[in-house]
């Protein structure tokens, strides 16, 4: 972030919060913004423009701090016979990457491979009892769609996808081939997790009873409530 790209984002701001606009696309940035979106990285940013001085003095205690920690765990390893030493905590790492120009171009340049007007024909599991049912057209993308990003995991970092058909169009049925494609297709599959409301579970075990033979019903696993924790999945 710049001062001309954040001038450029202030600007846009209160131009579109004076024409009632949802959406703004500041001058010199790769991608539109949601006016909400623009104006948490406003927030975010107005101090540091704003007034650095005071900004890198509220830093300071921060960074003391820190430093005062690492002396106490330093200072913990030296005298290991006396005292076990300080635990350390994993912390979560988050990083920014939203509407930076690399980051932009290269997802779109790697989203351009799959052609949405010609979409390739998705790998159907054996488990699907593809002689009683067929999936819909736009089931059929969805399915391809999820199998192209999973190629990219390990490539590119993709991390994840969002299914944003209505409800009713088939998207539990979508994941589920996605699902047992995966178990079926891959070398040493890790398991999966299907994270729902419990008033939805039972609606996921009708469908893979419905749609998917035995291949796939054998290892599926019901958990949920006390039995969480235990040997004994149900």
């Amino acid at each position: 972030m710049t001062p001309q790209r954040f001038e450029s984002l202030k600007s846009a701001i209160e131009t579109a919060q004076g024409q009632g606009q949802e959406s703004i696309h500041p001058e010199g940035w790769p991608a539109p913004l949601s006016l909400m979106e623009a104006e948490r990285l406003g927030a975010v940013f107005e101090p540091v423009f704003h007034d650095p001085a005071n900004f890198m003095r509220d830093a300071t205690p921060v960074e003391v701090a820190s430093e005062t920690a690492i002396e106490a765990v330093e200072e913990a390893v030296s005298h290991s016979e006396e005292q076990p030493p300080a635990r350390l905590l994993s912390t979560l790492l988050i990083q920014q990457n939203i509407v930076l120009p690399e980051y932009v171009e290269k997802r779109q340049r790697q989203l351009r491979d799959f052609d949405r007007d010609h979409p390739p024909a998705p790998r159907l599991p054996i488990a699907f009892r593809s002689d009683q049912f067929q999936l819909l057209d736009h089931q059929k993308v969805g399915v391809a769609w999820l199998q192209f990003l999973w190629g990219l995991t390990e490539s590119s970092g993709v991390r994840g996808a969002l299914l944003a058909d209505d409800m009713g169009l088939g998207k539990t049925l979508q994941v589920l081939c996605f699902i047992a494609g995966y178990l079926e297709q891959t070398e040493k599959p890790e398991p999966v997790l299907v994270v729902a409301p419990v008033s939805l579970l039972e609606n996921w075990q009708i469908e893979i009873a419905r749609f998917f033979n035995e291949g796939l019903q054998g290892k599926v696993r019901r958990v949920y409530g006390d039995p969480i924790g235990t040997s004994a999945p149900h």
